[in-house]
């Protein structure tokens, strides 16, 4: 079993596997390769799950993954890139190349989006200082500490009920700024089926680093 080792100035040991399947094995400077190896053998098991769990994803996100289809809040339309124009239709997204994709979401839906989060905060009772779009390569969206919410253009790709949960999530972020018992209490209060959605976002967690 190939993994990757990276030390670092930390008190344990720890492993994870990305979505593309690639090992990684966290742990503190000067830790011997045979402790390594010893724990990577006795999480076998857990490993090779997660394996099988991310190959059952690649195959139902393979389309997506190959650039031959694109999530608009998501639906599958077919994706042509070297297109003569950048648009959006009932049927198939057209890109001039992969790097249009972030300015032509933003462009057809950016209003639709900001109407929305607009509408939960105020049905919710939330307040916030400012509110923009931005193409984030690895997260759904951020909250700065004085209350800025900034979203991915990605989640226009998502089913509309997921960037909902997350406009909320952030939303909330404005009254705590943590990940603490009482941030998720207020989550939950907005979001009574809070657990499942955070597990379908996980499923697409991949897109936010596709574009």
């Amino acid at each position: 079993m190939f993994y990757d080792v990276v030390y670092g100035r930390r008190k344990s040991i720890s492993i994870s596997v990305s979505d593309s399947n690639e090992i990684t094995v966290r742990c503190p400077n000067g830790t011997r390769k045979l402790v390594i190896e010893e724990l990577v053998l006795k999480k076998a098991n857990w490993i090779n799950g997660v394996i099988s769990q991310n190959e059952e994803k690649l195959g139902r996100w393979k389309d997506i993954r190959n650039f031959e289809s694109v999530l608009v809040w998501g639906e599958r339309r077919l994706l042509a890139v070297g297109a003569d124009s950048n648009e959006i239709d009932d049927t198939c997204v057209k890109l001039k190349n992969i790097k249009s994709i972030g300015k032509l979401f933003i462009k057809t839906y950016e209003n639709y989006f900001l109407n929305k989060v607009k509408e939960i905060a105020l049905r919710c009772g939330f307040e916030f200082a400012g509110l923009e779009i931005r193409d984030y390569k690895s997260r759904w969206a951020c909250c700065t500490g004085d209350n800025n919410l900034k979203f991915s253009y990605k989640l226009m790709m998502l089913p509309e009920r997921l960037a909902e949960y997350v406009i909320i999530h952030e939303l909330c972020h404005t009254i705590y700024h943590n990940h603490s018992q009482s941030f998720w209490l207020l989550v939950k209060k907005f979001v009574p089926d809070l657990k499942k959605l955070k597990s379908e976002l996980n499923e697409y967690n991949f897109i936010t680093r596709l574009y």
